[in-house]
Protein backbone atom coordinates (compact mmCIF):
# COMPACT_ATOMS: atom_id res chain seq x y z
CA UNK A 1 0.00 0.00 0.00
CA UNK A 2 2.66 2.51 0.79
CA UNK A 3 3.65 2.63 -3.18
CA UNK A 4 -0.09 3.66 -3.80
CA UNK A 5 -0.06 6.26 -0.95
CA UNK A 6 3.37 8.03 -2.72
CA UNK A 7 2.17 7.69 -6.26
CA UNK A 8 -0.81 9.77 -4.93
CA UNK A 9 1.32 12.09 -3.37
CA UNK A 10 3.65 12.14 -6.74
CA UNK A 11 0.45 12.66 -8.71
CA UNK A 12 -1.08 15.43 -6.50
CA UNK A 13 2.32 17.22 -6.37
CA UNK A 14 1.98 17.57 -10.11
CA UNK A 15 -1.14 18.49 -10.34
CA UNK A 16 -0.76 21.36 -7.97
CA UNK A 17 2.55 22.28 -9.62
CA UNK A 18 0.72 22.63 -12.85
CA UNK A 19 -2.23 24.05 -11.64
CA UNK A 20 0.21 26.42 -10.03
CA UNK A 21 2.42 27.19 -13.35
CA UNK A 22 -1.03 27.86 -15.11
CA UNK A 23 -2.52 30.43 -13.07
CA UNK A 24 0.32 32.29 -12.05
CA UNK A 25 2.26 32.18 -15.54
CA UNK A 26 0.13 31.14 -18.56
CA UNK A 27 -2.62 32.62 -18.69
CA UNK A 28 -1.33 35.76 -16.90
CA UNK A 29 0.71 36.15 -19.97
CA UNK A 30 -1.98 35.35 -22.01
CA UNK A 31 -4.61 37.82 -20.84
CA UNK A 32 -1.85 40.99 -21.70
CA UNK A 33 -1.29 39.43 -25.05
CA UNK A 34 -4.71 39.05 -25.75
CA UNK A 35 -6.19 41.81 -23.39
CA UNK A 36 -8.51 39.99 -21.03
CA UNK A 37 -10.47 41.53 -18.26
CA UNK A 38 -8.50 39.04 -15.88
CA UNK A 39 -5.03 39.10 -15.27
CA UNK A 40 -4.17 38.60 -11.57
CA UNK A 41 -3.28 35.05 -10.55
CA UNK A 42 -5.42 35.12 -7.71
CA UNK A 43 -8.22 36.06 -10.43
CA UNK A 44 -7.65 33.10 -12.33
CA UNK A 45 -7.73 30.79 -9.72
CA UNK A 46 -10.76 32.11 -8.41
CA UNK A 47 -12.14 32.07 -11.95
CA UNK A 48 -11.27 28.02 -12.80
CA UNK A 49 -11.71 26.93 -9.27
CA UNK A 50 -15.30 28.35 -8.88
CA UNK A 51 -15.95 26.97 -12.94
CA UNK A 52 -15.71 23.63 -11.49
CA UNK A 53 -16.55 24.34 -7.93
CA UNK A 54 -20.33 25.16 -8.84
CA UNK A 55 -22.41 27.06 -11.03
CA UNK A 56 -24.95 30.07 -10.82
CA UNK A 57 -28.00 28.82 -9.57
CA UNK A 58 -26.71 26.40 -7.28
CA UNK A 59 -26.53 26.70 -3.47
CA UNK A 60 -22.90 28.33 -2.92
CA UNK A 61 -20.24 26.59 -1.70
CA UNK A 62 -16.99 26.61 -0.07
CA UNK A 63 -15.00 29.80 -1.82
CA UNK A 64 -12.45 28.82 -3.99
CA UNK A 65 -8.99 28.19 -2.63
CA UNK A 66 -6.44 25.66 -4.07
CA UNK A 67 -4.97 24.47 -1.23
CA UNK A 68 -7.85 23.22 0.01
CA UNK A 69 -9.18 22.34 -3.47
CA UNK A 70 -9.17 18.03 -4.33
CA UNK A 71 -6.40 16.80 -6.66
CA UNK A 72 -9.79 15.84 -9.62
CA UNK A 73 -10.75 19.63 -8.65
CA UNK A 74 -7.64 20.77 -9.88
CA UNK A 75 -7.29 18.39 -12.50
CA UNK A 76 -10.43 19.81 -13.91
CA UNK A 77 -9.27 23.62 -13.68
CA UNK A 78 -5.81 22.48 -15.03
CA UNK A 79 -8.04 21.38 -18.22
CA UNK A 80 -10.52 24.71 -18.18
CA UNK A 81 -7.31 26.44 -18.12
CA UNK A 82 -6.22 24.82 -20.95
CA UNK A 83 -9.42 25.14 -22.70
CA UNK A 84 -8.99 28.84 -21.89
CA UNK A 85 -5.45 28.67 -23.77
CA UNK A 86 -6.47 27.39 -26.43
CA UNK A 87 -9.45 29.67 -27.49
CA UNK A 88 -12.33 26.87 -26.33
CA UNK A 89 -13.84 28.72 -23.99
CA UNK A 90 -14.53 32.27 -23.17
CA UNK A 91 -12.78 33.97 -20.39
CA UNK A 92 -15.78 36.62 -20.22
CA UNK A 93 -18.21 34.01 -19.82
CA UNK A 94 -15.91 32.09 -17.12
CA UNK A 95 -15.53 36.15 -15.30
CA UNK A 96 -19.12 36.61 -15.70
CA UNK A 97 -20.25 33.12 -13.87
CA UNK A 98 -17.73 33.31 -10.95
CA UNK A 99 -18.95 36.71 -10.12
CA UNK A 100 -22.57 35.73 -10.21
CA UNK A 101 -21.68 32.30 -7.87
CA UNK A 102 -20.03 34.96 -5.66
CA UNK A 103 -22.69 37.39 -5.18
CA UNK A 104 -25.08 34.40 -4.13
CA UNK A 105 -22.43 33.39 -0.81
CA UNK A 106 -24.30 33.65 2.29
CA UNK A 107 -22.17 36.57 3.40
CA UNK A 108 -23.66 38.92 0.60
CA UNK A 109 -27.54 37.50 1.98
CA UNK A 110 -27.42 41.06 3.69
CA UNK A 111 -26.59 43.06 0.87
CA UNK A 112 -28.83 41.05 -1.83
CA UNK A 113 -32.31 42.50 -0.03
CA UNK A 114 -30.77 46.12 -0.54
CA UNK A 115 -30.07 45.73 -4.35
CA UNK A 116 -32.06 45.20 -7.42
CA UNK A 117 -31.68 41.80 -9.66
CA UNK A 118 -32.46 43.81 -12.56
CA UNK A 119 -30.54 46.12 -12.61
CA UNK A 120 -27.60 44.63 -14.15
CA UNK A 121 -29.39 43.22 -16.83
CA UNK A 122 -28.18 39.29 -16.32
CA UNK A 123 -30.66 37.05 -16.98
CA UNK A 124 -31.54 34.27 -14.03
CA UNK A 125 -29.40 31.04 -13.99
CA UNK A 126 -31.57 28.51 -16.47
CA UNK A 127 -31.19 24.57 -15.43
CA UNK A 128 -29.59 23.20 -17.83
CA UNK A 129 -31.12 20.53 -20.79
CA UNK A 130 -31.47 17.73 -18.60
CA UNK A 131 -33.54 20.39 -15.96
CA UNK A 132 -30.48 20.04 -13.71
CA UNK A 133 -28.46 22.81 -12.91
CA UNK A 134 -24.86 21.19 -11.12
CA UNK A 135 -21.73 20.38 -11.73
CA UNK A 136 -20.41 21.31 -15.39
CA UNK A 137 -19.24 18.43 -17.53
CA UNK A 138 -16.10 19.26 -19.67
CA UNK A 139 -16.43 17.53 -23.14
Amino acid sequence: MRGCEESFGTLEAEVRGAFHALVSEALPAAARARGWPVASPAAFERLLLDHVLGAPGEAPGPSADAAAASVVDLMLAVETGARLLEGRLCVLELRRRSLARRRTRPSDAACASHTDPGRTGEQPPQAGRNGVSGRRVLR
